[in-house]
């Protein structure tokens, strides 16, 4: 196995969210990194079945729709779109799909250093096309941590959670939640800037709070409510 190596200039990372799971971000970003430095970061797919990769902080999810191997073909023209334009002069590839075998050959003809990121399903043709390539197991290892007093404290409402709560109970249409668009306008016109917090959107800020709020359904259109057991004794 080839380990992902240090190269010179900006990088680019492409994964392909359909086929590689969110769980692995950690270690995907770990190693790609170690290329340069990341000027894009970009995730493929169906946003509306991948709310984990769109809740990962830094990167940018592309939705490619649902056709029959959308997501291959958006990832393969933006990541020559990127090598014509030379924005980045490496171009780091995640995904275990053999069919990124010609764009990783296209690339470095064009220059650009290559650097795969996959599983151990990864066929070989696709390990070879690329300049190196980093195996990643297909389940992640699962750290396991004690809940603290600061873990715990995470579940409690904070006033902004008190200020959600009002706001979402005034606008929600018989229980049905407020969609994410306009919760952030009203916020906003609160004097609240999501982006000026570490979740950086407001998706993140609830995922990461799913004892007191529930998404559904997921995906752009997303409609977000509070669980008044999360808030039970507030």
């Amino acid at each position: 196995m080839v380990s992902v190596s240090s190269h010179s200039g900006p990088v680019a990372l492409l994964i392909d969210g359909d086929n590689i799971s969110a769980d692995h971000a950690p270690e995907i970003l770990r190693l790609a990194r170690k290329a340069g430095e990341l000027r894009i970061l970009r995730v493929y797919g169906d946003a509306c079945k991948l709310p984990k990769w769109d809740a990962v902080p830094g990167l940018r999810m592309v939705h490619s729709g649902r056709g029959k191997n959308a997501t291959d073909m958006l990832l393969a023209i933006e990541a020559m779109e990127i090598a014509f334009a030379g924005a980045c002069g490496t171009v780091v590839l995640v995904s275990s799909d053999g069919d990124f075998t010609h764009l990783a050959q296209h690339l470095r003809e064009r220059g650009v250093a290559v650097l795969g990121i996959g599983e151990a399903k990864a066929p070989e043709s696709f390990r070879r096309s690329c300049a190196d390539f980093h195996g990643i197991p297909a389940q992640p290892a699962k750290v396991v941590e004690p809940v603290g007093a600061s873990a715990r404290s995470a579940e409690r409402p904070s006033d902004l959670d008190r200020q959600l709560r009002t706001l979402i109970a005034q606008h929600s249409n018989g229980g049905a939640g407020i969609e994410l668009k306009i919760l952030g306008s009203l916020m906003s016109r609160e004097g609240v800037k999501i982006g000026e917090t570490p979740e950086r959107t407001w998706r993140r800020y609830f995922i990461q709070r799913a004892a007191l709020y529930a998404l559904d359904p997921p995906g752009p259109n997303s409609k977000v409510r509070f669980l008044p057991a999360g808030f039970n004794g507030d």
